[in-house]
C-alpha cells in the first residue's frame, strides 16, 4: 500500500505547492489505480454512451462503492493515510498556507450603455 511520501507528488520543480491531497482524492486516485476508469471506458463503449460522462460515472461509482460496499476497516485506513499525507506536507512546506485566489469582479470592467 502507498504511503504518505508516495502520495505527495514532487513538487520541488514547480514554482506553487499544491495542496495535500484529501481523503476523497486518494480513495479516488487509489479506485483509478485499479483500473475503475477502465473498466467504466469499456462500460460506455459497450453501451454507446458518450465520453464526457466517464468522469461523472466514475464519481458515482466511487461514492456508491465508498457508502455501500466499504467496511469500517478501509475508512479507518483511508483516513488514517490522509491524516499522514496532511502531517507529512506540513513538514515538506512548514510555511504552506492554503490562499485560495478569489475570481475577480468583471462588473467594473463593463460600462453602462446609454444611448
Amino acid at each position: 500500500m502507498p504511503t504518505a511520501k508516495d502520495l505527495l507528488r514532487d513538487q520541488k520543480s514547480s514554482i506553487k505547492v499544491k495542496r495535500p491531497p484529501n481523503l476523497n482524492i486518494i480513495y479516488t486516485n487509489r479506485l483509478n489505480k485499479f483500473g475503475l476508469l477502465e473498466i467504466i471506458r469499456k462500460f460506455c463503449e459497450q453501451h454507446g454512451i458518450n465520453k464526457q460522462k466517464l468522469i461523472p460515472l466514475s464519481k458515482k461509482v466511487s461514492k456508491i462503492l465508498w457508502n455501500e460496499l466499504l467496511s469500517d476497516q478501509h475508512r479507518k485506513f483511508f483516513e488514517k493515510l490522509a491524516l499522514e499525507v496532511s502531517k507529512e506536507h506540513k513538514i515538506l512546506y512548514p510555511t504552506y498556507k492554503y490562499q485560495p485566489k478569489r475570481k475577480r469582479n468583471n462588473y467594473s470592467t463593463f460600462r453602462s450603455y446609454e444611448p
